[in-house]
């Protein structure tokens, strides 16, 4: 027996970004949420996923001279973030994690994940976490609930 999958995705940054989809037998659940700092993220994290086998899919989050340009506290808040939920989860049922570049979360268009029901527009942050999930499962579990209606809504959008 495989255990359930509960997906988090992480979109770092001065407004973090977070989602969850939760695979059920039906389908899945999906929640939205975004933060600026560190500190309000524990409490999302823990109310949608301690005790779940976690498969954490975060963007990838490099300093550069344009990120440091563009605002200071919020890079390194968004590096301790991610540091922080790494070893907060690690203690939990299971965890894989999953770092992406920022560009493979932007192929996933916000049409398809209205047609998915996975589009946040009160969590614009949030959404863009989502994004990495979506692409995980096309990338890794390519026969997942997740990817079969990702492909059934492109065909629906082309037609």
């Amino acid at each position: 027996m495989q255990l359930a999958r509960t997906y988090l995705g992480v979109d770092p940054g001065t407004t973090t970004g977070l989602a969850v989809l939760r695979l059920t037998h039906e389908g899945f659940v999906a929640a939205h949420h975004q933060i600026e700092g560190i500190h309000d993220a524990a409490y999302w994290i823990r109310k949608h996923c301690e005790g779940n086998f976690v498969e954490l899919v975060y963007e990838s989050f490099y300093i550069g001279d344009r990120t440091l340009r563009a605002g200071k506290q919020g890079v390194f808040d968004a590096l301790n973030l991610i540091g922080w939920i790494v070893v907060e989860i690690e203690d939990w049922i299971g965890t894989r994690t999953y770092p992406q570049s920022p560009s493979v979360g932007k192929t996933v268009a916000n049409d398809v994940l209205k047609g998915m029901g996975l589009y946040s527009s009160k969590y614009r942050h949030g959404t863009d976490a989502m994004r990495h999930v979506v692409r995980h499962h096309l990338t890794h579990i390519p026969k997942s609930n997740v990817s079969k209606l990702y492909a059934k809504v492109v065909e629906e959008i082309d037609n």
